[in-house]
């Protein structure tokens, strides 16, 4: 290709000049193309369903159970427990088709697939490229009081909020909590209990980086235009 550009350059001086002109154009209409494709991102949720169906359709919740962590569009957040309930030998996430909880071993005190006073559950929140942000938009409970005695308590990357009727964005009928809560890599979300309720699911809202086809791009247009002029000469 160089030594057409070179031949031909000889045959008509001006050609190597405008094919020249061109190629720096196209590069130019390539780098702002490229500009602006960095520029944009696609808005996503990543729900997680914190019950165990019974219809074998697979969960959140069944694979905390089964001490897996899971991932849904890009984030991933694995679940751990503990129990202070005298007698108890141990602790393990526990769902139904109802809601997930905490199952203290050893003791007949605990409800299973619930959250009782006596128990937590921690969430850690991981991500990565291509998600570049992430935020909390919704938390589903059941079974959470109407006042501070019954309370759920949920502790997010190290704020806590005590939710009952009539805290604010938390609606007492449906037991769901819509914050907007901006989570890095590694934070956690703790629940604790004053009352048992259980957990239906937890939503977020990702943020992903569109792909950049910035070398390809420019390439294809200069090869294009290269391709052009000889057909031309």
């Amino acid at each position: 290709m160089s030594q057409w550009l070179y031949c031909s350059s000889e045959q008509d001086p001006s050609l190597k000049q405008s094919t020249m002109k061109f190629i720096s154009a196209s590069f130019i209409a390539a780098i702002v193309l490229s500009f602006f494709s960095c520029t944009q991102a696609h808005a996503d949720l990543a729900m997680f369903d914190l019950t165990d169906p019974t219809n074998g359709d697979e969960s959140a919740g069944e694979a905390f159970e089964n001490d897996m962590p899971f991932t849904s569009n890009g984030v991933t957040i694995t679940a751990t427990t503990d129990s202070t309930f005298s007698g108890a030998t141990g602790s393990s996430y526990s769902a139904n088709g109802s809601g997930g909880g905490v199952n203290s071993a050893g003791t007949s005190d605990d409800g299973a697939s619930v959250l009782d006073a006596l128990e937590t559950i921690t969430f850690t929140v991981t991500f990565a490229a291509p998600v570049t942000a992430l935020q909390l938009t919704e938390i589903d409970l059941s079974g959470v009081g109407a006042t501070a005695a019954d309370q759920a308590t949920i502790n997010v990357a190290g704020t806590s909020f005590d939710l009952f009727t009539g805290q604010p964005d938390f609606a007492g009928g449906s037991d769901t909590w819509t914050p907007s809560i901006a989570i890095n890599s590694g934070d956690t979300i703790v629940f604790s209990a004053a009352e048992a309720y259980a957990l239906n699911s937890i939503t977020f809202h990702t943020t992903t980086a569109v792909p950049e086809p910035t070398a390809a791009l420019m390439f294809g247009i200069a090869l294009a235009g290269l391709g052009f002029r000889r057909r031309r000469s």
